[in-house]
């Protein structure tokens, strides 16, 4: 079984004073196998944002159904944890009390969520900041301790939105190797939405390309996990790379009547 699925999602917002109508999503099937990683790129409105925020129960379908795990999907819910673009930190809350904070809403022993708080800000290098302020940290410090946020929640499937999208190239790049190296030593099925193809081809084991609400396109990267550093210097991944760029610019990409388009290898 699938971990998850989306099956015929259709969006439709109404929008105005006129009610006009946008269909952010057409008819959309996707499937997720347990610890895969999924990438979605696509020009901007596209409706990337969309579908991940319907895999989180953010924003309910207009039409289809979505499920994780083989459950319904009617909202939010702790087997998802969402790592949104935009800072989500509380500012009035140092960086270890800001990562235990879900821990505290579930109830869990003060010293047991300080623990997993400060395992998990040693896992994404924050363990010497737990005690900082988020304004005094720099942009990629921040991301670090959003993503523990996350992850010490302990969710099945981590959905990330251009969580790195803000960040200089060097900062973006050594986020993405600990966030790997983090998945390989305790895998989660991720979806993953960005702009950026380099990104979605050093992440992902699948990229799925959308256009106009529909998907038009899936690509398997043929690289195995683990993946380090040295990948992206390598022609292979060029080539890589220059395939998805040319998938996602070419006008020809099939939008199957909406669906899941075939793969490419």
């Amino acid at each position: 079984m699938a971990h998850v699925e989306i099956q015929d999602v259709a969006k439709r917002f109404v929008r105005g004073r006129n009610q006009e109508h946008v269909d952010a999503l057409s008819d959309v099937n996707l499937t997720v196998e347990h610890g895969e990683i999924v990438s979605i790129v696509g020009p901007s409105g596209c409706g990337k944002t969309t579908l991940l925020n319907v895999i989180a129960g953010l924003t309910p379908p207009t039409r289809g159904r979505t499920f994780v795990g083989g459950k319904a999907v009617d909202g939010p819910g702790k087997d998802r944890g969402v790592v949104f673009q935009q800072d989500a930190l509380f500012l009035w809350r140092n960086v270890r009390r800001n990562v235990e904070y879900g821990l505290e809403i579930q109830g869990i022993p003060r010293a047991d969520r300080r623990a997993t708080a400060l395992r998990w800000l040693r896992l994404v290098g924050l363990e010497a900041f737990a005690e900082f302020w988020p304004k005094e940290l720099s942009g990629g410090m921040k991301k670090r301790c959003q993503m523990a946020v996350v992850l010490a929640n302990d969710p099945d499937v981590l959905l990330m939105d251009e969580p790195f999208g803000a960040l200089d190239y060097m900062t973006k790049c050594e986020l993405q190797n600990e966030l790997l190296h983090i998945l390989d030593g305790q895998p989660k099925t991720v979806v993953f939405v960005t702009h950026d193809i380099e990104e979605a081809a050093f992440l992902a084991d699948r990229v799925i390309v959308m256009r106009r609400g529909q998907i038009a396109e899936t690509c398997r990267i043929p690289f195995e996990r683990p993946r380090t550093a040295a990948l992206r210097l390598s022609l292979d991944f060029a080539r890589v790379r220059q395939e998805l760029m040319d998938v996602i610019e070419s006008p020809g990409s099939r939008l199957a009547g909406g669906g899941e388009a075939d793969e490419r290898p």
